[in-house]
């Protein structure tokens, strides 16, 4: 795991999206630039208006089933 963290660490960097400033004291710690914290809002921009296209077939009790459905599969799913 550690070598995927390295390599994904570097991606980040190569594309000035995020840095790692303690390498020996906190390994898996990644800090996002203002370009990499730009990103992430608008992709959570993209992913919330995909969703809303995607579910407006579903009635709201639909989707109320379809979220508790979802939240009793994500809570049960075993950990590694």
């Amino acid at each position: 795991m550690k070598i995927t963290l390295l390599f994904f660490r570097q991606d980040l960097q190569e594309l000035g999206i995020g840095f790692h400033n303690h390498p020996a004291r906190f390994p898996a710690h990644i800090h996002l630039t203002p370009k990499g914290k730009a990103m992430g809002r608008e992709a959570s921009r993209v992913i919330v208006e995909a969703n809303a296209e995607f579910l407006q077939v579903l009635t709201e009790e639909q989707k109320r089933d379809l979220h508790s459905i979802i939240s009793t599969l994500r809570l049960n799913v075993p950990r590694p």
